[in-house]
């Protein structure tokens, strides 16, 4: 039995500040207040679940196949579970602080960039567009404006100066902010990124 209800959703106030998300593999989200929400819980799962489907799927059994599909229907509730939790989290952050969300936008990323061939499956099960879209739905129930950002560039760019180079966070003493950790930077990119 399936029900649609409409939810009227308030119109998004102008936002006093920006929340700055980053998101990833080891951590799922990093946000501009410094707050990590780790994806440990999800990576040491998935990396059970990886040793586990090779052995059954060298079987090749009935049973064997069965269980792949019950494990993998468990993996992905987990991980839709975590990345519900961390998307309530974010906008209930935001909704306090009044402050909109500045969200990297990865359209595309998996035909952008090239990986390591030992990281090729981790980033291809990676759900980031799942996150993206419930912090998106979640954020417009409660009023919080979400833009989109490029995040071309942002871990380069210092984020007091606002240069753009391949060395600011490579070469001592270039830039007085290099002392961020480097994740830090990035958020603080995007955070910039969503107030232009």
């Amino acid at each position: 039995m399936e029900v649609v209800v409409d939810v009227p959703e308030p119109p998004p106030p102008a936002p006093d500040d920006w929340l700055g998300v980053d998101l990833g593999i080891v951590n799922l989200a990093s946000d501009s207040d410094g707050q990590t929400y780790s994806g440990g819980q999800v990576n040491g799962l998935w990396k059970r679940q990886a040793t586990l489907r090779q052995r059954w799927q060298k079987k090749g059994t009935k049973s064997a196949k069965r269980l792949l599909k019950k494990r993998r229907r468990k993996e992905q509730r987990f991980a839709t579970n975590e990345n519900h939790r961390i998307a309530k989290q974010l906008v209930t952050t935001a909704q306090d602080t009044r402050r909109g969300i500045a969200l990297e936008d990865l359209t595309g990323i998996r035909d952008r960039i090239t990986v390591q061939k030992a990281q090729r499956r981790r980033q291809h099960s990676w759900a980031f567009d799942q996150l993206r879209a419930f912090i998106v739905y979640k954020a417009a129930l409660a009023g919080v404006p979400v833009v989109l950002v490029d995040p071309r560039n942002t871990s380069r760019t210092c984020p007091q100066c606002g240069l753009i180079d391949r060395l600011t966070f490579r070469t001592p003493g270039f830039c007085p902010w290099r002392r961020h950790p480097e994740g830090l930077s990035m958020i603080v990119g995007l955070f910039r990124k969503g107030i232009d």
